[in-house]
């Protein structure tokens, strides 16, 4: 229940976030939703990796759908963030704005980094925004990311799911 929940409201956020670039006109700001909802997910310490994967796979194939980039690119990336997520869940706990922020930015910039690898051994897929625009969108990304997880945080206690403890570094 929870990943379908989580599933509703990323791609409401996604399909808002288009309207409002579209009305706006500014591609430079468009933070990265997907990504910081995966990586929320993926530091949360609840459930299984493949559960995480299978989300991750959902919501980068609606990414792919909405952004018109080639299918299975940003599947792949958000599967990838996933995995490394539930990797770097192991070692450290999110706790505070600062914090959920440097982790948002983070998942931002691994799967910049990743889009590129890709690009690089298929440049059919390299990203239709240039990456000169990379660090606001950045930036825009860590802004939203404390939010995206207060959100989480909220929808996971009112499925009865308890508090999450989430970034001391050990």
């Amino acid at each position: 229940m929870r990943y379908i929940l989580l599933f509703g409201v990323v791609y409401a956020l996604l399909v808002l976030e288009a309207v409002l670039l579209r009305v706006v006109r500014v591609d430079l700001l468009a933070p990265g939703l997907a990504q910081a909802v995966v990586v929320y997910v993926a530091l949360s310490r609840r459930g299984s990796a493949p559960a995480h994967a299978m989300f991750a796979l959902a919501i980068g194939y609606l990414c792919d759908v909405l952004s018109g980039s080639p299918r299975g690119l940003h599947a792949f990336v958000l599967v990838a963030l996933a995995m490394l997520g539930r990797l770097v869940a192991r070692r450290v706990y999110i706790e505070g704005f600062v914090a959920e922020a440097l982790a948002a930015l983070g998942g931002s910039a691994t799967s910049a980094m990743l889009i590129g690898a890709v690009a690089f051994v298929l440049p059919e897929a390299a990203p239709a925004i240039p990456w000169s625009h990379l660090p606001a969108q950045l930036i825009a990304t860590a802004l939203v990311g404390p939010p995206i997880f207060a959100m989480g945080r909220r929808l996971d206690a009112r499925l009865g799911l308890g508090a999450v403890r989430t970034m001391k570094i050990r």
